[in-house]
């Protein structure tokens, strides 16, 4: 029971040090690309800004960074988790039946092609909310929705 005990310890223990860790690396990049977009930014000629809503840029800006910083923080901890998991499973499964095992991957190519198919219409759809976001901040920078409401509030 005690050593059952300091395994759950252990496992806690390096699983806070992992999210720290992590935690720091994901700030410390978005730090860095925070600047090098802010940077780019300035170099760019003014004609570029001529044709974008600063409300449309700064929320594909804003919007992107956070997403980049979500996935830094724990996307990447779960990936990096359920890919050694998997490897766990399957080298459980082969050792233990690997006609069983090599029987139940069958299924593989179903799963392969569901997801992918998930992800494509996933991709499609953030990529219309990201769009829908820009035109509604831009819009809403430019006070046009406002005007247009007839509710009389004027920015």
């Amino acid at each position: 029971m005690l050593l059952l005990l300091g395994a759950y310890a252990l496992t806690w223990a390096t699983t806070n040090r992992q999210f720290y860790l992590m935690t720091i690396v994901a700030q410390w990049l978005l730090f860095r690309l925070r600047n090098e977009v802010f940077e780019q930014l300035q170099r760019l000629p003014l004609s570029f800004f001529d044709h974008l809503e600063a409300g449309d840029l700064m929320s594909r800006l804003v919007n992107d960074v956070d997403v980049i910083g979500r996935v830094m923080n724990m996307g990447l901890i779960r990936m990096i988790s359920s890919l050694f998991t998997l490897v766990r499973i399957i080298l459980i499964m082969l050792k233990l039946n690997p006609q069983l095992a090599l029987a139940s991957y069958t299924i593989l190519p179903v799963m392969i092609i569901a997801t992918v198919m998930f992800s494509q219409r996933a991709r499609r759809a953030f990529r219309r909310t990201r769009e829908t976001i820009g035109r509604v901040s831009a819009e809403l920078r430019g006070g046009n929705l406002w005007r247009e409401s007839g509710t009389g509030l004027q920015p």
